[in-house]
């Protein structure tokens, strides 16, 4: 009897403590108290554009007609790993980031200058394709070749021919026709040293290949039929 009443003792005893528990908890909230909110966590935030790496350096270059190509080091990497973010950026700026192979640019069609010194470069490839054929040696591979070419000895003002073609573009004498390999450097279409009478073309260069080819091609088909003609 004795351990029977002990036992509903205790029951009573472990209810009375819950109540009292529960009583407290209601004060609690009766004087203003209340339990902290559980803790939420929040999304990392996004990157900025005004965050991307290198974005101040790779701007300017692209702006001022730069090609980024794999020859441009660290910007090619800043633009590479972040494509989205400049692509995105750009639009906003009203820009079309362009990429082809292994390099990227943005053009402005509406800029006449910008379309002269195009053809200036595409005069420029277009004799170096030519003059390259004439040796019989694989164009792409002699083009861009690391070994590169001595720039006094380019063709380009070799014959009255290609003369006629770079004067009527304002590049038939020596100081200009080095302010475009200047120009050209600078663009990224080639690597230009001066002092060391070297030039070697890069890949963004491949630009104006095929329209070189095209221009070739319609060329050499026009002396043909010439020659037909003449034979016939």
């Amino acid at each position: 009897m004795n351990n029977q009443h002990d036992e509903q003792m205790t029951e009573a005893e472990t209810q009375t403590d819950e109540q009292s528990v529960q009583a407290a908890s209601a004060a609690q909230s009766s004087d203003g108290i209340t339990e902290s909110a559980p803790t939420i966590k929040s999304e990392p935030a996004k990157t900025s554009v005004f965050d991307i790496p290198g974005k101040k350096e790779v701007f300017q270059a692209l702006i001022s007609g730069m090609h980024i190509s794999l020859h441009s080091g660290e910007l090619y990497h800043y633009l590479n790993n972040n494509l989205d973010d400049y692509r995105t950026e750009l639009e906003t700026l009203g820009y079309q980031l362009v990429h082809e192979m292994d390099y990227f640019f943005i053009q402005d069609q509406q800029d006449e200058r910008a379309n002269d010194y195009s053809r200036r470069c595409l005069v420029f490839v277009t004799i170096m394709i030519e003059a390259i054929s004439n040796t019989g040696g694989d164009i792409l591979e002699t083009l861009l070749s690391e070994s590169g070419f001595e720039v006094d000895q380019l063709p380009h003002l070799s014959t009255e021919r290609y003369r006629n073609y770079m004067q009527n573009l304002d590049i038939g004498e020596t100081r200009q026709l080095k302010s475009l390999l200047n120009n050209m450097h600078r663009s990224g279409f080639i690597e230009y040293r001066e002092i060391d009478n070297f030039l070697r073309f890069l890949t963004p260069v491949n630009r104006y290949l095929q329209l070189s080819l095209d221009i070739l091609e319609q060329h050499n088909k026009q002396n043909n039929d010439v020659e037909a003609e003449v034979h016939a």
